[in-house]
């Protein structure tokens, strides 16, 4: 094969020494010549498609050059990759041919001759015709909606498609590749899932479907099934992890555990205290009758609010509305003027005020309102004080704070939303509010945060992504 249509060589980590002499031939033999230093940049400039042969150091940052040839015989099989190691190995040697290296080459060999391999092994790539099968699990594995990890007998990552990418809150795949799997899973089911390697990759048995927790880059916690095959890639033995995830689904069971918790508790406890008011008004046994029937008045208001509340959280479950483009800063905007109107000795204020635009549920404007009523309805001080900043991040994260002087939040109220959180009789909370926020925001894309102040008061974090060109 010619160099006359300006093949591209790419260069990955190579010592100054050969690159020099390399890119000399190569300038020679009429190829144009790009470099980088790191297997993740290779990565990501060969996803250009426009590259039609690496020459690697084998010692790279991040990874090394076998693991990411293994990577790039995924999704580029037919691609000359030439190994040239600055210190020689024969098992190095030996696992590159194994991994589908065109040519393993020692430093010291003439360029004249690592160019002509390189040429013989483009001229092959033409004519090169893989097996129609693998192709086929290739595309299977890069289209399927299904997340799909492929890993090696210590749980190294290989390869992995985007569907990934999405359920580990990572960006791209490089951030992945030659990172542990164990990295992701969850503490409790650490153990079971190197069980599980061992009976694929030594014993050879499939294993699953499987239930298990992921932490996600961004610390959340996925539940999952996980189905995982036996194979044989490029010579080496690979686990193939097919994965559902199931984090939805618990989190409706979740949100039906509180509704019920709520219903048996706050419900009893609300209508106990209604009907001993009643009993007492109708038994003559109360002093001031018109004082106990306000008080009736406001138990029966408080049911209300938070059957309102139930209603508008099982329409976010059961039918929820699609995120659109939302000016948040407008948002927030109207929900001050409206609080400001409602609680006229309160003193809020925006502190800090950027442009703001996401992708959010119609809802989150409710939400916000609830936030901005429990900051004041809440407060037990003579001047509720709430203070929102809007802010914009370096991340392209838009940010909401909502910082108060009151009491603070109590732990069980924010326990509830924490789906690794177990519910139990007694870790009920006191309304359904919070919970009406938390998923307005998870909807939203978005994250929320509680933490308190110094010396009292609590401060809510919603962190929202920016619509694309805001």
């Amino acid at each position: 094969m010619s160099a006359d249509d300006e093949t591209r060589i790419l260069l990955v980590g190579l010592a100054d020494t050969v690159d020099r002499q390399l890119t000399a031939e190569l300038d020679t033999s009429g190829f144009e010549v790009e470099r980088v230093s790191a297997a993740s940049d290779c990565l990501r400039r060969v996803r250009k498609d426009d590259i039609d042969g690496i020459i690697s150091e084998y010692s790279l940052p991040e990874f090394d050059g076998l693991q990411l040839l293994r990577s790039l015989r995924m999704s580029q099989p037919d691609l000359p990759f030439l190994l040239v190691p600055t210190d020689g190995s024969e098992t190095i040697a030996g696992e590159a041919l194994a991994a589908d290296a065109d040519g393993y080459i020692p430093a010291d060999s003439d360029p004249e001759t690592v160019v002509t391999r390189l040429q013989n092994n483009l001229q092959d790539s033409v004519s090169r015709n893989e097996d129609e099968s693998q192709n086929r699990y290739r595309s299977l594995v890069k289209t399927s909606p299904f997340p799909i990890n492929i890993f090696d007998k210590s749980g190294e990552i290989i390869w992995c498609n985007d569907a990934i990418l999405e359920l580990l809150d990572k960006d791209c795949r490089e951030e992945l590749l030659g990172e542990s799997i164990f990295e992701f899973i969850h503490p409790d089911d650490r153990e079971s899932a190197r069980d599980e390697i061992t009976a694929v990759i030594e014993a050879k048995e499939s294993t699953g479907p499987t239930q298990m927790k992921l932490r996600t880059a961004a610390g959340d916690i996925r539940y999952i099934h996980v189905s995982t095959a036996t194979g044989s890639f490029f010579g080496r033995d690979i686990g193939q992890a097919i994965i559902v995830d199931l984090t939805e689904q618990e989190e409706r069971k979740r949100q039906l555990q509180i509704f019920e918790q709520w219903l048996r508790h706050n419900i009893r406890n609300e209508m106990t205290v209604i009907h001993g008011m009643a009993e007492s008004i109708q038994q003559g046994r109360v002093d001031d009758a018109t004082d106990c029937a306000r008080r009736i008045q406001e138990h029966a208001a408080h049911l209300v609010e938070q059957a309102n509340h139930e209603r508008k959280i099982v329409s976010l479950l059961s039918d929820p509305s699609d995120p659109v483009i939302t000016d948040l800063t407008s948002v927030v905007d109207r929900q001050v003027a409206k609080s400001r109107d409602k609680f006229p000795t309160a003193d809020i204020e925006i502190t800090h005020r950027a442009e703001i635009t996401t992708r959010a549920v119609p809802e989150i404007e409710d939400a916000i309102k609830e936030l901005l009523d429990n900051a004041i309805q809440h407060n037990n001080t003579d001047t509720p004080i709430v203070r929102l900043e809007l802010e914009r991040t370096a991340e392209n994260n838009g940010i909401l704070r909502i910082i108060d002087n009151g009491p603070g939040i109590p732990e069980r109220e924010t326990n509830n939303l924490l789906i690794g959180q177990e519910i139990t009789p007694l870790s009920h909370g006191t309304g359904l509010g919070l919970v009406f926020v938390d998923w307005a925001v998870r909807r939203s894309g978005a994250r929320i945060a509680f933490d308190t102040t110094d010396p009292r008061g609590s401060r809510i974090t919603l962190t929202f992504s920016l619509a694309t060109g805001s």
